[in-house]
């Protein structure tokens, strides 16, 4: 009797300890830090304004479907594929993701990839880098 409310007793202890370890490793929290002022841009999934392969970002990531982005992403050329910047004055908090690459002459602009039909004025503005930390 003593040996199964021994066992018992471990096996709700170890099913505690698991939830409160899986609990904490979801939590995550984002900081940012201020990475300067840059030109910002958008741009469509369309032939117009892309190459052939309009529809896959140049890190071969697919980008869109039917004309509608798949995430929130961007186009930098200084700027590594799955780097995450905000842009508090532009989108507020939305968090954007390098998919892609720009023609070598913009150097350091990032265009956003909008929805077929929208798009955002040319502007100057402050950017962040986003970095996200498990607790």
């Amino acid at each position: 009797m003593l040996k199964k409310l021994f066992t018992i007793f471990t096996f709700l202890v170890l099913l505690v300890l698991l939830k409160s370890q899986t609990s904490h490793s979801t939590n995550i929290v984002y900081t940012k830090h201020y990475l300067g002022k840059f030109t910002i841009t958008s741009y469509n999934a369309v032939r117009e304004q892309c190459d052939d392969d309009w529809w896959i970002g140049a890190h071969g990531i697919v980008a869109t479907k039917s004309g509608k982005p798949l995430g929130k992403f961007f186009a930098s050329n200084f700027m590594r594929s799955g780097t995450q910047i905000v842009l508090p004055n532009v989108t507020g908090n939305i968090i954007w993701t390098c998919r892609d690459r720009l023609h070598p002459r913009y150097a350091h602009r990032i265009d956003l990839l909008l929805p077929i039909g929208q798009q955002i004025d040319k502007q100057r503005t402050k950017v962040y880098i986003v970095k996200e930390r498990k607790l």
